[in-house]
């Protein structure tokens, strides 16, 4: 893959290598389902305890799931991502120096792509009318 001019500045990834976007955000490198279903298999578990009068049980459950997450947290490396094609780096230094996720940017992106999507739809259909 070539790299593009300016893609790196002072050690830092500045530009995405796949597409020209340069908006790029910092996540960690893991997965959100599993995350997800850490938390909800924590709270399903310390519901049935709860059910069964087991308040110690169930506070314990609920803290040992919150200490999975801070122990991921602090494990799982950053990963830097794009938000227009969302490709993910990785291993790449300088990463603190990027910005968190911004939904604001991310929606303005997503909502490029609708955009997009539904003026090809509409030409694709202009154009079918116009050949039949």
């Amino acid at each position: 893959m070539v790299v593009p001019p300016g893609a790196y500045h002072d050690g830092r990834l500045e530009q995405c290598l796949v597409c020209p976007g340069t908006e790029l955000f910092i996540r960690k490198d893991f997965s959100q389902r599993a995350g997800v279903s850490i938390v909800v298999l924590g709270f399903v578990v310390s519901c049935v305890t709860w059910y069964f009068y087991l308040p110690y049980w169930t506070f314990g459950v609920l803290f040992a799931t919150a200490l999975i997450d801070v122990a991921l947290y602090f494990a799982v490396p950053n990963c830097l991502n794009c938000y227009r094609c969302d490709a993910q780096y990785r291993g790449l230094g300088g990463l603190d120096n990027h910005e968190q996720f911004n939904l604001e940017t991310h929606e303005r992106y997503r909502q490029q792509e609708i955009r997009l999507r539904e003026a090809a739809a509409t030409a694709h259909r202009q154009n079918r009318q116009t050949a039949q």
